[in-house]
């Protein structure tokens, strides 16, 4: 009977996770999914550490907590550290791509937010990686205020959910990396690019913008794209971003003062 009912709660956890990441499987689902872990393992803390992209080190990328007083200062704290390769619990298991389990934090030598985490009440962690095609992709970890023996059952648990969870860190990385190939591709140009949102506002223009026009970086950000354009090409302008949204992937040139 126990191992029945193991295998339906691991089943639960299992579908659960499944569940939230159909929904959304990228960063913005990361919450949810360290909700069911900490609701289904009791746990009073869930953290995701993601790759800072071209920096070989982990950041803080999403926490879940299970009462505001658990975390009063920790998230801030935290989100403030960059983990090396190695370095203390969560590197050591971005490394190794092994769990690791710390019944208590005071008295370990490989926990170096161990004095936040007195402050904080929080007493035992477990650290697991996300995986993606066999690769590390990331780390999770769930932390609480009583002292736990290591319980290899929840540990497989945790791996498993690891798995499932590797689809976030890896898409992830992705838009990040994409992101940054876009940048470097706007930066090498001397035309001005920008991304103007449905509603006219910018949302990115390249340094380019500095030499052409004369403006500081960031400084037209935000601002209406119609505002910097004479009122009289107005009405070709529209006329132009209206043809190109009716034929996605054409070219429009227009000439504006």
């Amino acid at each position: 009977m126990k191992a029945k009912r193991a295998a339906s709660d691991d089943a639960e956890l299992t579908l659960k996770i499944a569940a939230i990441l159909a929904q959304s499987a990228d960063v913005q689902s990361l919450p949810n999914v360290l909700q069911a872990l900490c609701e289904e393992l009791s746990w009073d803390l869930a953290e995701a550490w993601l790759p800072v992209p071209d920096q070989g080190q982990l950041q803080l990328a999403s926490t879940w907590h299970a009462s505001p007083d658990v975390a009063v200062g920790w998230i801030e704290i935290c989100k403030g550290i960059a983990v090396a390769p190695g370095h203390g619990m969560i590197g050591r298991v971005w490394a190794s791509g092994e769990p690791e389990w710390i019944r208590d934090i005071g008295s370990s030598d490989v926990f170096p937010r161990a004095p936040f985490a007195a402050d904080a009440g929080l007493r035992t962690a477990v650290a697991f990686p996300f995986r993606a095609h066999g690769r590390v992709v990331g780390v999770g970890s769930l932390l609480c205020r009583e002292a736990r023996l290591r319980d290899d059952r929840m540990v497989s648990r945790l791996a498993a959910a690891g798995e499932q969870i590797g689809v976030v860190a890896q898409a992830y990385e992705f838009t990040n990396r994409s992101e940054r190939y876009l940048r470097d591709l706007t930066e090498s140009t001397s035309d001005i690019l920008a991304a103007i949102r449905i509603d006219g506002a910018i949302e990115y223009e390249n340094s380019a913008v500095e030499r052409v026009l004369g403006y500081q970086r960031l400084e037209r950000i935000g601002r209406n794209v119609f505002d910097f354009i004479h009122p009289d090409d107005i009405p070709l302008t529209i006329d132009s971003i209206r043809a190109g949204m009716q034929e996605p992937g054409s070219v429009q040139r227009i000439e504006v003062r």
